[in-house]
């Protein structure tokens, strides 16, 4: 059973942040901690131009002054006596996931920008290894160190819904966090093939609706007897869902988004151009993307 947790570090300050938040989880789950960072093969390549060093001096030379420096920030984090560190030479996303497989993580933490990327959205790092990682992957924000608070789970009632929502509930207790079941849906009655149906539609939308919410409030009251918080749920009329979960974490101050892999939402394995890819992109919360197969 998947049980370990990978943080990847570009060694900024700000990705201290997320070695803290998966030395945290770490602890929770009595899981194993890697620390990964990477190091850009012109780096070496460069040292050993300008100093005459031959490659393999240079690699050497590059991985050992970037281990001293993982181990600076583990230490500043707070994870050094826990956390097994481990410097690549290659490139980010393959390294980053190659990890993942090897030592069996069920999650992967990474801070939403890195590898001096900035922007609203997430680096070009952290969303490849969104893609590509084998677990699930936590994209935390850059001052978000400690427990969640307000949790946000994107319901659509599809085995990958149900599966991040578990994933959600289990945060949930862990942190004492408040937890939201949301939903966002289009009018499956406003269609021009439906343009004489009158009060007949509004009725059938009325049911519609209805029927969601009671779904919501079935997931939620199967989670409530193992939560501090009793679960609430939220179902709004959206065509759009990653605009309307973003603009809900926004409005109602969510530090985390969790959302499936995969879904009836059009989501794939492959994250680009989805649901998935643009809750990540827009939302102002940290987001953790659950994989189905790996709890």
């Amino acid at each position: 059973m998947p049980n370990a947790v990978v943080v990847a570090t570009d060694l900024s300050a700000s990705a201290r942040a997320a070695i803290r938040q998966a030395h945290r989880i770490a602890g929770q789950r009595d899981a194993a901690l890697h620390a990964i960072t990477v190091v850009d093969p012109d780096e070496p390549a460069r040292l050993a131009r300008v100093t005459g060093m031959t490659r393999d001096q240079a690699d050497h030379r590059v991985t050992q002054k970037t281990a001293e420096q993982l181990d600076h920030e583990l230490a500043a984090a707070g994870a050094d006596a826990t956390a097994q560190p481990h410097v690549i030479i290659g490139p980010p996303t393959d390294a980053i996931t190659d990890l993942c497989r090897r030592e069996n993580a069920a999650l992967l933490v990474l801070g939403y920008h890195g590898w001096g990327e900035s922007g609203g959205g997430p680096g070009g790092t952290a969303r490849a290894c969104t893609r590509h990682a084998p677990c699930s992957v936590l994209l935390n924000r850059d001052q978000h160190d400690g427990p969640f608070t307000n949790i946000v789970a994107a319901a659509d009632f599809s085995e990958a819904s149900n599966h991040a929502i578990r994933a959600a509930a289990d945060l949930a207790r862990a942190d004492h966090a408040r937890l939201t079941l949301f939903h966002a849906y289009i009018n499956p009655f406003d269609s021009p093939f439906l343009y004489d149906a009158g009060a007949s539609a509004l009725i059938q939308l009325e049911q519609y609706q209805q029927s969601l919410k009671a779904d919501l409030e079935t997931l939620a009251d199967r989670l409530a007897p193992d939560l501090q918080h009793t679960p609430t749920t939220e179902l709004i009329l959206e065509p759009n869902p990653a605009k309307a979960i973003a603009s809900y974490c926004r409005t109602r101050h969510a530090d985390l988004a969790v959302i499936g892999a995969l879904g009836r939402s059009a989501l794939r394995h492959m994250l680009m151009g989805s649901t998935a890819e643009r809750i990540l992109q827009h939302s102002p919360a940290a987001v953790l993307v659950v994989r189905t197969h790996n709890p």
